[in-house]
């Protein structure tokens, strides 16, 4: 919850820095939430005017969990008049199931290794063995010209311990 929290106070900036128009921070913007779970960053990113492609190690939780959340929150969005949801659209979102080691080659066969714009993952490592293959997909999904901001501190939970890594 914490990067989605920050997303939510921070979307006014985003916007500026972005030239986007209030309420749509991520316009235009693809991004990719890695070891998403329920998905709420990837959602927030969604509801301001992102492609959100949703990732997980396990299908199941993408199918019973993710997707739902997703369709249910656009239809919400799309009742309520959000420019982020135009009526009678599908969510621009996908779903993608598996382990990040073999995510590079899917997305190398579907075109879209290189192609995001911005990078989500929060409370995803819960062993630090699992630390370089999260850095290797984050190198083979970033798009060219990706640039981290520096002002972003991620709080990750590692091992059970508060651990603070700058991006970048």
């Amino acid at each position: 919850m914490d990067l989605a929290q920050y997303l939510c106070q921070h979307q006014g900036q985003l916007a500026a820095a972005q030239d986007a128009p209030p309420g749509l921070a991520f316009r235009g913007q693809k991004v990719i939430e890695l070891g998403c779970g329920h998905g709420i960053p990837g959602l927030v990113a969604l509801s301001q005017g992102a492609e959100v492609h949703f990732q997980d190690y396990n299908p199941e939780v993408l199918r019973e969990v993710t997707a739902p959340s997703v369709l249910a929150n656009w239809q919400a969005w799309q009742t309520r008049g959000s420019p982020a949801a135009p009526a009678a659209q599908n969510p621009p979102a996908r779903f993608l199931g598996g382990p990040w080691a073999a995510l590079d080659s899917f997305l190398a066969v579907e075109g879209l290794a290189g192609s995001y714009d911005l990078v989500l993952t929060s409370e995803t490592i819960y062993s630090l063995s699992s630390m370089p293959y999260l850095l290797a997909c984050i190198d083979t999904v970033r798009a060219e010209g990706f640039q981290a901001i520096p002002e972003i501190l991620y709080l990750e939970r590692a091992m059970g311990h508060d651990a603070i890594c700058a991006p970048g």
